[in-house]
């Protein structure tokens, strides 16, 4: 009896622990989902979304995150005026998107103060500019699009400083215990400086100093090139550019066109689709949305005006810049999230009477991307809301191989005898093939002789 007693006091104790093992195991089997689940929660709340489903914020005014908004404003290409040994003005030009960014993030800071702090503009003449452009230390920052003044400072620095201007190039440069801005005016031609005065400009010379001339030079400084635009920034050392391989990130057929869906928030549940010829079409209330195979979108708002795709109003009007970060944002959601290796930049703004039409492109390597369809991404906005977009998906990617170019002189020549006074420009054209490679070509002249 006394070993039955032990023996079943013995098998207790076991039961015991084993219940009290597979508490434990549950506990820490509790722990793990936890952690994953929140491991998932961090993974899908820091991946890129335009429209949140349990975000309190209204759709399209999600904050970007730190620097997204002054990327937007850095320029295809840098031309940084040094001073040399001698005392002359020697520069660095360029155009890869990796070193402009890098130097950008050092400009950023000077540039918005200069132009916080900038007086009301004067005009100068033609030669005023040209002295602008060459002027040490200073830096001239090419967008190769109108960038207007007003979405710029926006972008920089959160305010509007009242300047109006749109402007393909902007020169800033260290003058007296200030700094200088220039910049040429894409609506009415003129030239226009304004001075910000008492500025810290050291931060200006900082960013700039530690750099190395490449001999690039503007086409007004050498007689080789008088018959280009005379802005046009030769870079000497442009002899062969990168080959990208382009596809359709998108694909075709209705799961394509619900994964865009979700990029925009628009529910699936709720719209009904069919086929149109080779496009894929979902109709939400009186919304439409169109994709095709080739990955060209369009989205277009019913008459009764969802409001979907909201753009801040102050007072009784949609500010320029407000309008096109919104649209910026939109871009970014879906073609920049889409489009590999190249990036998005503003290519145009039109600004109606209570309007605004707003479009990106694509650039690689520094050069702009010619599409057949169009533009990347193209978006009208009217009566506080985005009414209407078309969207060009593309994904492109960067392949070992590179394609030789004339050298800048003999393609200066050549172009300039089909298109004087034209830009000598390089430029990506992508027609629907799988692989694209960068050429010269002639861009429609800027620049005019004023004063």
């Amino acid at each position: 009896m006394s070993n039955m007693g032990n023996n079943m006091e013995h098998n207790t104790a076991k039961k015991r622990r084993a219940i009290e093992l597979g508490k434990d195991l549950l506990i820490l089997l509790l722990c793990c989902s936890a952690l994953l689940l929140a491991i998932r929660g961090q993974l899908f709340s820091s991946a890129p979304r335009l429209f949140g489903g349990q975000d309190s914020r209204q759709p399209g005014t999600a904050e970007p995150a730190v620097g997204v908004q002054a990327d937007a404003a850095c320029p295809l290409r840098l031309a940084v005026n040094l001073t040399g040994a001698n005392g002359e003005t020697a520069r660095l030009g360029l155009q890869d998107d990796a070193a402009c960014q890098a130097l950008f993030q050092q400009l950023a800071a000077p540039l918005a103060e200069a132009l916080s702090a900038a007086d009301a503009p004067e005009q100068i003449s033609r030669q005023q500019w040209e002295q602008a452009l060459s002027a040490a230390p200073g830096v001239v920052l090419d967008f190769q699009s109108p960038m207007p003044l007003p979405v710029l400072v926006h972008w920089l620095a959160g305010e509007d400083a009242g300047l109006t201007a749109q402007t393909r190039r902007l020169a800033l440069y260290v003058q007296g215990d200030g700094l200088a801005l220039c910049w040429r005016d894409e609506s009415s031609g003129g030239y226009f400086r304004t001075r910000a005065q008492g500025v810290n400009t050291r931060a200006l010379s900082d960013a700039l100093s530690g750099l190395a001339p490449n001999g690039a030079q503007f086409a007004f400084e050498n007689p080789d090139y008088d018959r280009l635009d005379p802005d046009t920034l030769i870079l000497p050392q442009t002899t062969s550019m990168p080959v990208y391989s382009v596809s359709d990130p998108m694909g075709d057929g209705r799961d394509s066109l619900e994964t865009l869906m979700g990029y925009l928030n628009i529910s699936a549940d709720a719209s009904n689709f069919y086929s149109a010829g080779s496009e894929q079409v979902a109709r939400s209330e009186s919304d439409s949305l169109r994709l095709s195979q080739s990955g060209f979108a369009i989205y277009e708002a019913g008459e009764a005006r969802s409001g979907r795709f909201p753009v801040p109003v102050r007072g009784d009007q949609t500010t320029l810049a407000d309008g096109v970060e919104a649209c910026r944002r939109l871009a970014a959601a879906t073609a920049g999230l889409q489009c590999g290796q190249a990036r998005l930049y503003l290519s145009g703004v039109i600004q109606g009477e209570d309007s605004l039409e707003v479009c990106f492109d694509y650039s690689l390597s520094g050069a702009p991307v010619q599409l057949s369809s169009g533009h990347a991404a193209r978006f009208w906005v009217s009566q506080g809301q985005i009414v209407k977009f078309e969207l060009s998906f593309r994904s492109y990617a960067k392949q070992e191989s590179t394609a030789a170019l004339l050298p800048p002189r003999q393609a200066a020549a050549a172009l300039a005898a089909e298109h004087p006074g034209h830009e000598l420009l390089l430029v990506y054209g992508d027609t629907g093939s799988d692989a694209v490679s960068a050429d010269w070509a002639a861009a429609g002249t800027s620049s005019q002789e004023e004063g």
